[in-house]
């Protein structure tokens, strides 16, 4: 619990790279920490719980540093399912987050780019995953979609999302989280793979390679899931009065489990500046608002990237 407690602290007073720092320092204290509890841990709901905050966290910090997963955590994942069959859905999903999570820091530690055909078609097994996961989730996790009858600034387009739990918003946002970056990474490989074809067909009078054309798919994926990240802002910051409802100390948490979706969806470069300003707002409004300085290093993330792309 110190453990959980302390990451928060990091988080919530993380204002600098150097405070990143202390917040990894803190995930690898709880790695090591899952392997001295060792199986006895997840015998118990609040040990469970306790192992899933510890999970995202170090799933988290495995997507921002591009590091493999440890198998520590892989092992405990699956024994989890056995003691938790009510949470099925979760664990599968972290398997799945874990398999990207290794395959591509596997790509950056051998920096083989000779068999990007081979990562291609990984990826697209990924995907293929998400895709059947998504739609076998069970009915509580289910949303509505609603259509606005007029623009807000809570709201990013033309609809948002109503769920049923915080934490059917939360499972949903990760799996967009994982499934941009699938789609992301797919853009960057086809990407590389086109100017391979290029520099040897220089020559031809084709104006596009068929690798160029295949980033069309994965590039309206990633649009379309930052576009369902913004729509499920409203259940964690208020909206309508059909939303769940949080006193003080319960809107600190959920804004904790915006942090990463948020960042996530706004750091591709698959989405518009338009999108990437909205998303700097809803950072810098929680960190105003429920005091999470993290949120002020993400946001100027963003704001770095539309500057890029100017």
């Amino acid at each position: 619990m110190a453990v959980v407690l302390f990451g928060l602290y990091e988080t919530n007073t993380c204002r600098t790279p150097r405070s990143m720092i202390s917040w990894n320092k803190h995930i690898n204290g709880a790695v090591a920490l899952l392997r001295l509890r060792g199986n006895d841990q997840l015998m118990t709901p609040l040990g469970r719980r306790l192992f899933f905050h510890f999970r995202s966290q170090i799933l988290a910090f495995c997507l921002y540093s591009r590091e493999a997963v440890p198998d520590i955590l892989s092992r405990r994942t699956e024994l989890a399912t056995k003691y938790d069959q009510e949470d099925v859905s979760n664990h599968t999903l972290a398997v799945i987050f874990s398999r990207f999570c290794n395959i591509r820091a596997s790509r950056d530690l051998f920096q083989n780019y000779e068999n990007s055909a081979i990562f291609v078609k990984e990826l697209l097994l990924i995907d293929a995953a998400l895709t059947k996961w998504a739609r076998y989730l069970p009915s509580q996790y289910h949303y509505d979609r609603v259509v606005v009858g007029e623009r807000s600034e809570s709201v990013f387009s033309e609809y948002y999302h109503v769920y049923k739990s915080i934490l059917a918003a939360t499972l949903w946002n990760n799996y967009r989280c994982i499934r941009i970056l699938v789609n992301q990474t797919l853009v960057d490989e086809y990407d590389y793979l086109s100017l391979q074809v290029s520099a040897k067909v220089a020559s031809s009078r084709e104006s596009q390679t068929p690798y160029a054309i295949r980033t069309l798919a994965p590039k309206y994926q990633v649009e379309w899931l930052a576009r369902d990240i913004c729509a499920s802002v409203p259940s964690f910051l208020g909206y309508k009065k059909e939303f769940i409802h949080h006193d003080l100390y319960l809107r600190a948490i959920v804004g904790n489990l915006l942090i990463w979706p948020l960042y996530n969806a706004g750091i591709t470069s698959s989405v518009s500046n338009e999108m990437r300003m909205w998303l700097v707002g809803r950072l810098e409004k929680i960190a105003d608002v429920m005091g999470i300085e993290q949120c002020i290093i993400f946001a100027g993330m963003l704001r770095s990237e539309v500057v890029k792309s100017i």
